[in-house]
């Protein structure tokens, strides 16, 4: 005689339940773990294991052993930083140029100059390279709040001549050298301080003959109605891609 066994039908469903909570279990943590991995996408702490593409800024670019690898590098901007070689053998790198104009501790009128005429010297890989200007930083030691103009050069414009607060003006034979005029928006106030920026510009430069540097001169547009708190009070950067 064989004999049956009857499994009540809520045990059979609770059987049916556990094993497929052993069976998703690991699938949910793991699910977890990649989303405690992301990482964050708007800027913030780099995750262990991020899930996103994105790059890492360091101040120092880290250096490296055979068989380790890196996050992408970017800047305190998130510009990806590259120095990559192409088919035509073009070595292209990025670099942030850092130039303090001698201003007086004044107030400026409206479309003046602010300092004088600025070099930002190794622009260019090599003597008469070439590149492209990315982004203007401006900051202060004190809090203003005029609009700016900065106009860049790619070869020193010697006919011209740029005296600290006094009006601009570009002798005809430095138009050629004038790549752009760079508009650069009202200075956001940060404290005691305030900076302005202007980003994502994409002007191509070509270095002179024997030089790397390339040159610029910063304007307000609506002068500086506060007096500027020192003779080093602006600094200005220029970030740059490098070609070879």
């Amino acid at each position: 005689m064989r004999t049956s066994i009857h499994v009540p039908r809520v045990t059979a469903l609770l059987l049916i339940v556990l094993l497929w909570a052993i069976i998703l279990a690991p699938v949910v943590i793991a699910t977890r773990a990649h989303a405690q991995n992301m990482g964050s996408a708007a800027g913030g702490q780099a995750a262990n294991q991020s899930g996103l593409a994105g790059c890492q800024y360091n101040a120092s670019l880290p250096t490296l052993s055979p068989g380790q690898q890196v996050a992408l590098q970017c800047d305190a901007s998130g510009h990806l930083i590259t120095n990559a070689t192409g088919g035509g053998g073009q070595t292209i790198d990025a670099l942030a140029i850092v130039v303090t104009p001698t201003v007086t501790m004044t107030t400026y009128g409206a479309n003046t100059v602010a300092g004088t005429l600025m070099t930002f010297a190794n622009a260019c890989q090599t003597n008469g390279g070439s590149g492209t200007l990315q982004d203007v930083n401006v900051t202060y030691g004190d809090v203003q709040n005029s609009a700016l103009n900065f106009y860049f050069f790619d070869t020193n414009p010697t006919n011209s001549t740029f005296t600290n607060a006094g009006n601009i003006s570009v002798a005809a034979g430095d138009n050629t050298y004038l790549r752009k005029i760079v508009k650069i928006s009202d200075p956001t106030q940060s404290g005691s301080t305030s900076s302005a920026q202007a980003n994502n510009q994409g002007v191509q430069y070509h270095c002179a003959t024997g030089s790397t540097s390339v040159y610029g001169v910063l304007v307000t547009t609506a002068g500086y109605p506060v007096a500027l708190s020192s003779t080093s009070d602006i600094n200005v950067s220029i970030g740059v891609q490098r070609y070879k």
